[in-house]
């Protein structure tokens, strides 16, 4: 009786391979994706999670058009699992590919709209109930490594701007290696220097001239600007400011948002540290928890840079936080750093908008009393005051002011929003 069931069974087998009949069946591919950085395999801190870009898994015995039989996304850490149905008896031949692309852009070759992939090899003739494990890690000397470093730079920006606003911006296009002589952003499309493939710093700043544009954060004229020079000796004062202001945010967001998002944990040279850093296509450091060397005034990038950063970081007692600015702005929309400051300010308790005008003077924004001193008390008879006029350019010096007389708080200043 017992060896009757098991030709019976063995005969339904049969049929059911003779009739060509799905059985159910699977391959379970999973794995991890890294980029690696300027230091190369050498160092062992190089590799880098590719974090939630996009997966294909292909069957490269099918014709081209159809061998992509899944897809998936890879998480923080890189890593990947998918299930790819199949079919009793049959084989694939596994390739898998990680595409430039993420909820934040896709970053496409020059002249085109194709994503760079990170291929790993084939693994040929794999059964229908194989369990697979399939990683990949980039050449840091080719340029669809590269390609991974300015994605994950940019998602990490859209993460910054979404636990800021919660609102996540739609994926933007990332021409790389842009032709053109400078990194860049215009009409809703980051171009990326080869040169800046590594420096996190710029690709941020540019992605923050996506970010002010989508929250109407300035009116920028756009055009040439210089880091060490008061604008409004080349333009007009009212373009000057606009475009100071319009080129120191990006770069103060891009430093804060690696700051709060604790981007340094990532072990990745240069980023997330207080210095703004341009590398192997130029050479530039701005520090901007700096003394103020440097700084110009209203009319300069650097100056606003500084301000901001230093106005909602711990060591400002000014009891401002990126929260509180990011409010701010998107309430006040500001053309140009007076604005901003109005609005930081307008809140504020006197020892707050003491400790914001001490920066503003740091950096040559404001004036820089020198009668009387900071902490004497005025005399009885009529008071005078002088001070230094400070900052401004050639064509337009800081020498009108208005007066303001605060009193003392009895209350502290309002608390940091986290």
């Amino acid at each position: 009786m017992m060896e009757t069931r098991r030709n019976v069974q063995t005969c339904l087998g049969m049929l059911a391979s003779l009739l060509c009949l799905p059985v159910s069946a699977q391959v379970n591919i999973s794995g991890r994706i890294m980029w690696v950085d300027r230091r190369g395999p050498a160092d062992a801190g190089s590799a880098h999670p590719a974090r939630s870009v996009l997966v294909e898994i292909c069957d490269n015995r099918v014709p081209l058009a159809n061998q992509v039989v899944s897809t998936t996304q890879t998480d923080e850490g890189g890593n990947y699992a998918v299930t790819v149905p199949t079919a009793n008896g049959t084989q694939r031949d596994i390739l898998v590919r990680a595409r430039s692309q993420s909820p934040a852009a896709t970053v496409e070759a020059i002249g085109t709209t194709l994503a760079y992939i990170l291929p790993s090899a084939v693994f040929p003739a794999q059964p229908w109930n194989a369990t697979l494990t399939v990683n990949i890690v980039g050449d840091f000397t080719k340029t669809n490594n590269a390609a991974f470093s300015v994605l994950d730079a940019v998602l990490g920006a859209r993460q910054y701007v979404s636990k800021l606003s919660n609102i996540d911006l739609p994926a933007i296009p990332i021409e790389f290696p842009t032709s053109g002589s400078v990194s860049y952003f215009q009409n809703n499309q980051l171009h990326i220097l080869l040169g800046d493939r590594w420096d996190w710093d710029v690709v941020m700043h540019e992605y923050g001239h996506y970010v002010s544009k989508s929250f109407v954060f300035d009116d920028s004229p756009g055009g040439v600007h210089y880091l060490d020079e008061n604008i409004s000796d080349r333009l007009p004062k009212d373009s000057a400011v606009r475009l100071a202001w319009g080129e120191g945010w990006p770069t103060f967001f891009a430093i804060m948002a690696q700051r709060e998002m604790n981007m340094a944990a990532f072990g990745i040279p240069y980023v997330g540290d207080a210095t703004y850093s341009d590398t192997e296509d130029a050479s530039i450091d701005i520090d901007l928890s700096s003394n103020g060397d440097g700084s110009l005034g209203e009319d300069n990038e650097v100056s606003i840079m500084r301000l901001l950063y230093q106005s909602v970081t711990d060591a400002a007692d000014t009891r401002v936080s990126p929260v509180d600015l990011w409010q701010e702005m998107v309430t006040s929309r500001p053309r140009y750093l007076s604005a901003t400051y109005t609005a930081m300010t307008s809140k504020l308790a006197t020892g707050g908008v003491l400790a914001i005008g001490s920066l503003a003077t740091k950096h040559r924004i404001a004036p820089g009393p020198e009668l009387p001193g900071i902490s004497s008390a005025l005399a009885d008879s009529p008071p005078q005051f002088s001070w230094a006029a400070n900052g401004g350019g050639q064509l337009h010096h800081n020498n009108q002011f208005t007066i303001r007389f605060l009193t003392r708080d009895p209350n502290p200043q309002r608390q940091r929003s986290e």
